[in-house]
């Protein structure tokens, strides 16, 4: 301190003992330091006062919202309770200053410290704390059929597996999600395409991790099997079937037109010989590089035309010109056939049971005089549908 007035020297008494006029002092706590000065005639001062304010010691409670954490996983840390110094804190930690609360993400286990200073001389408040890092989880998986035709059928096998942990799989064709507590799990891929396959795994400790292997599986296209035919049903006149073929996307064909025939033709010509049936079911199977198959069927009805006639008037007299009255037809069953031929009194004067043996104008072997005859036949197609025709015929000499 200086004085000043009365008469020089000075002699200075502090309470702390020392007689200097300037004392340096370092108090821990508040502190009143008290002087007295005294001149050469012994003339003194009042009693003088010097209060030196010392700011408490910082403190503080560390506070973390967990003390156990996944890789990767923050934490947040912050001080409660926090007092002393001067108030103006400044925050350290990892060599960084940082404002609380603050989102930290240990890279390892290990001690978290915290560093509070005042910017005084205010002795630094050192906090820390022990943080666990769980094990990084790890996932990898592998599949045991990557192409094929659809359904493709594929089962995938966890490597690493850890019971008890949760696998969620996303299989790439927008099925749902699956979660599974199983090492292997099966799919099937239905619609064409190239998938990403994913799997992502949640411990028991809440830590997660993902795999996802890019265009693990494929699926191929499937042909498109159509046909047409001409005509489109088969006819007893015109037994000859053009088969169009319209598929689409197809490298091979197989066909196999329902009588115990088949082809590899693109679009076959097939000819049906027996009418006996209804109709006949035509399969037709394609096929693509990847072996991928569809096949298209149509049923072709056999339409049987039968036919029958018999002529009006016969002139039996030898010029082999109408010397036999001889019924035709076609698709008659000959085996059921039977013609008769009566006089005017109603009385059978020839009867035959095949359709090529005709009546040659004698009954009992002498010629039957010239006139009208009625005739009835019977029979039944090659469908085995009974049929009645008659009529009259004119003999003429």
């Amino acid at each position: 301190m200086a004085a000043t007035g009365g008469t020089y020297p000075y002699a200075f008494q502090w309470n702390t003992g020392l007689t200097i006029d300037t004392i340096i002092v370092s108090p821990d706590t508040t502190t009143t330091y008290s002087v007295i000065v005294t001149d050469a005639h012994g003339c003194q001062t009042e009693l003088m006062h010097c209060t030196v304010n010392v700011n408490p010691l910082i403190s503080g409670d560390l506070f973390i919202t967990k003390d156990s954490v996944c890789p990767g996983e923050p934490l947040l840390v912050d001080i409660l309770n926090l007092s002393g110094g001067n108030g103006n804190y400044s925050f350290i930690i990892d060599s960084q200053q940082v404002n609380l609360p603050y989102p930290y993400i240990p890279s390892a286990s290990g001690s978290l410290v915290i560093t509070v200073n005042d910017g005084c001389n205010t002795p630094s408040l050192v906090l820390d704390t022990f943080i666990y890092v769980y094990p990084a989880p790890t996932v990898s998986f592998m599949a045991d059929n990557l192409a094929g035709c659809p359904p493709v059928k594929v089962q995938f096998h966890i490597n690493d597996f850890v019971q008890g942990t949760i696998y969620t799989w996303n299989f790439g064709d927008l099925s749902a999600l699956l979660p599974s507590y199983s090492q292997d799990v099966l799919h099937n891929y239905n619609t064409p395409g190239i998938y990403d396959v994913s799997v992502s795994v949640h411990t028991e400790n809440g830590c997660n991790a993902e795999t996802t292997i890019p265009n693990l599986i494929t699926v191929y296209e499937v042909p498109d099997a159509r046909f047409i035919t001409d005509p489109s049903v088969i006819e007893s006149f015109r037994p000859e079937i053009h088969f169009i073929n319209l598929s689409s996307g197809a490298v091979s064909y197989l066909w196999d037109f329902g009588d115990d025939d088949s082809s590899s033709i693109e679009s076959p010509i097939h000819q049906y010989d027996n009418y006996m049936v209804e109709g006949y079911t035509v399969i037709l199977t394609v096929e693509n590089q990847y072996g991928c198959s569809d096949t298209a069927q149509k049923f072709l009805d056999v339409i049987d035309f039968f036919t029958f006639w018999a002529p009006t008037a016969f002139s039996p007299n030898g010029d082999y010109h109408n010397d036999i009255f001889l019924c035709k037809g076609i698709n008659i069953d000959n085996e059921t056939f039977n013609l008769q031929v009566y006089d005017r009194w109603g009385e059978v004067i020839f009867e035959s049971s095949d359709i090529n043996l005709g009546w040659n104008g004698y009954i009992n072997n002498r010629r039957a005089p010239a006139g009208t005859y009625a005739w009835v036949a019977t029979f039944r197609d090659k469908k085995g549908i009974e049929h009645s025709r008659s009529g009259v015929v004119t003999l003429i000499r």
